[in-house]
């Protein structure tokens, strides 16, 4: 899954902080960020605002979904 709107960014991390489990971004370029640590969420700041091309996707658990699903959509969808 990925973030359904850039603008959300904040919400989400906020979100990403409450959530029980682990919560990651990883790309295809091997890059791996624990979003509830502060550096990696200045990271993923610079990485959604400045790296357009880079396929990437939000892993997380799933007794986790439920919180952070207002925020992420299928990869396919529009």
């Amino acid at each position: 899954m990925i973030l359904r709107d850039r603008s959300m960014l904040a919400e989400f991390v906020h979100a990403a902080e409450k959530c029980h489990g682990e919560v990651y971004y990883e790309d295809s370029l091997g890059d791996k960020l624990n979003l509830k640590s502060a550096l990696s969420q200045f990271l993923l700041t610079i990485i959604l605002y400045k790296a357009d091309d880079v396929e990437y996707w939000i892993s997380f658990e799933e007794e986790d979904r439920a919180l952070l699903l207002p925020y992420l959509k299928e990869k396919s969808d529009p």
